[in-house]
């Protein structure tokens, strides 16, 4: 009995020793939590910035910032910082006294990790009472501060400037600034690419400041790439005249067609910007004017795919409302590429109501298909339907079930333009069954005139 509960007691141990070294061993190696303050974001796990808009007239997405990387600490005040970087830096698990927060950078292209200068600390300027401040290899960045004070379970936001990466990185390299930054600028042809570690835990006393207990320190990376271009013109390779679909009032828009491809380490285009205007080339496409100037104007992600663009007046029978559209992309760093309306133009996009002009047709699937209710073939159909169907029992019934079942297809036709070519594939062959039958008089005549013809010539020849 002794035996057994002795034995109980070992095995529950164990297992509690196992349960606390596992969680100890997580709480030890748990990751801080680093966020780029709004509105950029991560694409596959790099953070785009933009520190010159590219040639012609690329210029910047509203809520993104078009940096000057000229600009350091020096240049700007505290209460007015344009061209800092900001990230908003938290740990629920990293537990002790004098915490501290530090950055180190490190060049894709290098392994040599450098110190970067902390500007600002929750809204305000470093200073003694919430930086530590170090001289680093010889450089001395003074006022600069190497390391922030931090709180356990708190969330901090740290300002640092792009400009004082590529100084630093540079000047601790044996170089004046980085490969890629030139004096004071991202080079226009070569984009910058840095990887940061930011790392928490207790402060030694060691210069550089560093992280004494290394075991308990935390540590995030994120990748910062500076560029100076902008995405290229969307529409060289593009068929214009199947971009879009007509509906009540709106198009549906192909956005997935565009390619997301640009410059070698720029930031990936994400977004299609569309501009409209009725019966009139667009106007104001240089500046975010473009916006208020015209009638029609979208920003369409283009990982959706097929999306509603709204605002178009519907054509009637007495009116036409023509629509001239241009676009253009932007990519993850807010540089919105040139409207090039010689290319990226498209004229006399008109809209009706989509499920009026199709029920009005009620050959739903291939007015659908056509993306028109007036061309011939959507024409043959429906006198078919009246001339041949309706007039039959069987006939009367296959139009009955079609009415209730084919306008949802046609909808989601219209929804997933990529089977349309499919689909009107599918329909060739029944639309050359439905014109011989709708012309059996044509094709009996012209049977009897070539076997007429034939027996003259035949006779002809015997004679």
């Amino acid at each position: 009995m002794q035996y057994k509960l002795a034995k109980f007691w070992l095995g529950n141990i164990s297992k509690i020793f196992l349960f606390a070294t596992a969680v100890y061993s997580s709480a030890a190696h748990a990751t801080l939590t680093v966020n780029p303050v709004d509105p950029y974001k991560l694409n596959n796990g790099v953070v785009n910035y933009s520190g010159k808009t590219g040639p012609g007239t690329s210029f910047m997405d509203s809520g993104f910032t078009d940096y000057n990387l000229k600009k350091q600490k020096t240049d700007e005040d505290g209460t007015n910082r344009p061209n800092m970087l900001l990230f908003d830096i938290s740990s629920d698990t990293l537990t002790g006294s004098n915490l501290v927060i530090v950055i180190k950078a490190t060049q894709t292209s290098s392994s040599t990790q450098n110190f970067i200068p902390i500007i600002s600390v929750g809204g305000n300027d470093c200073s003694d009472a919430n930086c530590k401040t170090q001289s680093i290899g010889g450089v001395n960045f003074s006022p600069y501060f190497y390391a922030a004070n931090y709180t356990q379970k708190t969330t901090l936001r740290i300002g640092i400037y792009p400009l004082d990466i590529c100084a630093n990185v540079g000047a601790q390299s044996g170089n004046p600034v980085a490969l890629g930054c030139t004096v004071g600028l991202v080079s226009t042809t070569f984009p910058v690419q840095f990887k940061l570690t930011f790392s928490a835990g207790v402060l030694s006393t060691a210069t550089p400041p560093d992280l004494g207990s290394t075991p308990t320190a935390e540590t995030t990376d994120r990748t910062l790439n500076f560029q100076s271009g902008a995405p290229p013109s969307p529409c060289s390779s593009l068929d214009l005249t199947n971009l879009y679909f007509p509906g009540d009032g709106e198009i549906k828009f192909n956005a997935g067609d565009f390619p997301t491809a640009t410059t070698s380490g720029n930031a990936p285009v994400d977004t299609v910007l569309v501009s409209g205007k009725e019966s009139a080339t667009p106007t104001g496409l240089t500046t975010l004017d473009f916006i208020s100037t015209n009638d029609i104007s979208a920003r369409l992600p283009i990982s959706k795919g097929s999306q509603s663009i709204t605002g178009f007046k519907n054509k009637t029978s007495s009116e036409t409302h023509p629509y001239t559209l241009t676009f253009t992309t932007r990519d993850s760093a807010g540089v919105i590429a040139p409207f090039d309306t010689s290319a990226c133009l498209l004229a006399g996009v008109e809209t009706s109501p989509v499920l009026g002009f199709l029920s009005k047709s009620t050959c739903f699937i291939a007015t659908a298909s056509f993306r028109s209710m007036d061309v011939y073939p959507v024409a043959l159909l429906r006198e078919f339907r009246s001339e041949v169907l309706l007039k039959l029992p069987l006939g009367r019934f296959f139009v009955h079930q079609y009415y209730h079942y084919s306008p949802q297809a046609a909808i989601w036709l219209v929804n997933h333009p990529v089977f349309r070519f499919p689909v009107l594939t599918a329909l060739a062959p029944l639309e050359v069954s439905v014109w011989l039958l709708m012309h059996l008089k044509i094709w009996f005549l012209a049977l009897f005139t070539g076997s007429f013809i034939g027996l003259f010539l035949r006779k002809m020849r015997t004679s």
